[in-house]
């Protein structure tokens, strides 16, 4: 078992922190550092102002389609999981 990826399921399935919040998190600092407005950039960092200004868009619609499809297998195959640093307790996802 990867604990990392366990506990990212948790996390997910218990909205603690979602690529939803990341998405918005990366908006906000787009917004709050200016990206957008960044002048004097050769090709790349215009290719690079461009991209990281779509981030944000492009994680929340894998993050639907993720989310979609979690849901779907979460459903069809329900999955129990320890974690040691809470006694060994169980957290079914």
């Amino acid at each position: 078992s990867n604990l990392f990826a366990d506990f990212s399921i948790v996390a997910e399935k218990t909205e603690t922190y979602t690529a939803f919040d990341y998405a918005d998190i990366m908006e906000h600092l787009v917004k709050r550092w200016e990206i957008s407005s960044v002048t004097g950039l050769n090709a790349d960092g215009l290719e690079a102002q461009e991209y990281v200004c779509k981030l944000p868009a492009r994680i929340r619609k894998i993050a639907e389609k993720t989310a979609a499809r979690k849901a779907k297998a979460a459903k069809a195959n329900p999955k129990d999981l320890k974690f040691s640093w809470i006694y060994e307790r169980t957290v079914s996802v």
